[in-house]
């Protein structure tokens, strides 16, 4: 019995989330990220991510438990080291994506930290389901509670970083670029540790009300959070028909097109585009609105010189591609 949920662990670890980060992936409609920097993502959060907070936090706890014992240092350690050191191992990779021209803007950083996020749950999750093995009601318990609630904290606090890093990453200030990731990476903790602190207090005192507390905090800040994230989504709608409609009267493309590629639902519909030519024509024409947005927005001048070159090469791009079609 133990062998056959050790088994199942692995499945109730990895495959819900991954079908969670899909789920999220196909939301970004108007320009989805390269898979590629999504599974890097997840591999991050779930093992540089993992090994770095094993780590740290024994770096930090071994001298803890020293000065302060054992019970405290333990206590000190869920609810205060492991949300920081989990918290800044699972950003790294936003940061290591962040010079990407993939990595646009908000909506790309909430699917990178999302990727991050679940990557370090599915890990977490199997270490804990595996220990749990010799009581099979213990570890179906275990099982519900940290697939929908722990998992999702360490997704949603990850995928605020990662927003607001994409949200502040063409801001001409210096200074929101370098606080307001912080605080983002400081929301991101402190909604970590208060999980934690209803998870220890529930253990402490099995009849309060510890864990519903914290379950109803961290589900008001995955529904803002979501939100924000569609709110994004529909952002970029609005800056694909602005700057699009700006090319149409350059007679780049023309003006009926925009209707089809900022509407998702759109883009398949037979008759207005080569099908074999479609996708790569939604792609460059996408890619040239955010690269416009971005340009009105960019602060130095060496990121200005290359958004002006690589927006020369989508618009000869599309060049190239409406030449054939005609």
């Amino acid at each position: 019995m133990e062998f056959i949920l050790l088994i199942l662990s692995v499945f109730a670890a990895v495959v819900p989330y991954f079908f969670l980060i899909l789920f999220i992936w196909w939301m970004d409609r108007n320009e989805r990220e390269p898979f590629g920097y999504v599974v890097s993502s997840i591999v991050w959060g779930g093992v540089g991510a993992i090994i770095i907070g094993i780590i740290f936090s024994l770096i930090l706890l071994i001298p803890t438990q020293m000065l302060l014992g054992r019970d405290l240092a333990d206590l000190l350690g869920t609810i205060m080291i492991a949300p920081i050191v989990e918290e800044i191992a699972k950003g790294i990779i936003i940061i290591i994506l962040l010079n990407s021209l993939q990595f646009d803007n908000a909506t790309d950083g909430f699917v990178y930290g999302a990727a991050s996020g679940l990557g370090f749950a599915m890990t977490e999750n199997f270490l804990y389901f595996s220990q749990a093995v010799g009581n099979a009601q213990g570890w179906l318990i275990l099982v519900f509670l940290r697939t929908l609630f722990t998992g999702v904290m360490h997704m949603t606090t990850c995928s605020i970083f990662g927003a607001i890093v994409g949200a502040v990453k063409y801001n001409k200030s210096m200074a929101k670029k370098i606080f307001l990731p912080i605080i983002g990476l400081g929301i991101g903790m402190l909604i970590h540790s208060i999980w934690n602190i209803t998870a220890v207090a529930q253990g402490k005192s099995p009849d309060s009300y510890a864990l519903v507390i914290g379950i109803v905090m961290l589900l008001i800040a995955l529904a803002i959070i979501f939100i924000l994230f569609l709110v994004s989504v529909s952002h970029e709608k609005s800056i694909i028909i602005k700057y699009l409609a700006e090319e149409a009267k350059t007679g780049l493309l023309p003006e009926q097109h925009i209707h089809y590629i900022a509407n998702f639902s759109q883009r398949k519909k037979r008759g207005w585009f080569d099908h074999r030519e479609r996708g790569a024509y939604i792609d460059a024409a996408v890619h040239l609105a955010f690269r416009y947005d971005q340009l009105a927005h960019a602060g130095s001048q060496r990121k200005i010189e290359k958004l002006k070159e690589d927006i020369e090469k989508l618009r000869m791009k599309i060049r190239e591609i409406l030449t054939k079609h005609q």
